[in-house]
């Protein structure tokens, strides 16, 4: 049984359970009403507990995932830009990620600039994206892409030590 064909009869099989219930509760005092009562009682557990099982554990923690990843075709939401890599993500990191920065004062933290501990990865419709100084790029592309200035860029404004690779002697 396909999943939407699954969805439809257990909607049914709800409704109709709950219709049960209510004509089981209203003539209960009949054998008959007792009947529909346990009936209409099953016929809304069943699919309560199916939906229970589908969005519990882990098996619907991943469901939601998914489902959550497909709004945006697998791309971050403008939300989980802005919380995990804008200049606002990066500057509540700062004293993680240049324990140097621990001992100034709120105020002189604000003059700094965020370059100082962050690089601009690309800009997405209105919001620039960031990553952190530990973060790892790599770039990759056809000859002539200017891969390498976009580097040295990045490898002279670093703060500490840098790993690069080059086939091009401009690099050293």
């Amino acid at each position: 049984m396909s999943g939407r064909r699954r969805s439809r009869w257990l909607g049914r099989s709800f409704l109709v359970g709950a219709v049960f219930l209510f004509v089981g509760f209203k003539t209960i005092d009949s054998g008959f009403g007792v009947r529909l009562f346990v009936v209409g009682a099953l016929l809304v557990a069943v699919p309560l507990g199916v939906w229970w099982r589908r969005w519990s554990g882990s098996i619907g923690t991943v469901r939601r995932w998914s489902t959550r990843s497909r709004w945006n075709h697998g791309l971050a939401s403008r939300w989980q830009i802005v919380w995990k890599a804008s200049r606002f993500a990066m500057r509540r990191q700062m004293r993680t990620l240049r324990p140097s920065y621990r001992e100034m004062s709120f105020w002189r933290r604000l003059r700094v600039p965020t370059s100082e501990f962050a690089y601009r990865l690309c800009k997405v419709g209105w919001l620039w994206v960031w990553a952190s100084c530990e973060d790892v790029k790599q770039t990759l592309g056809g000859p002539r892409y200017g891969k390498s200035v976009e580097e040295i860029c990045r490898i002279i404004d670093a703060p500490g030590a840098v790993i690069a690779t080059s086939t091009r002697a401009e690099l050293y």
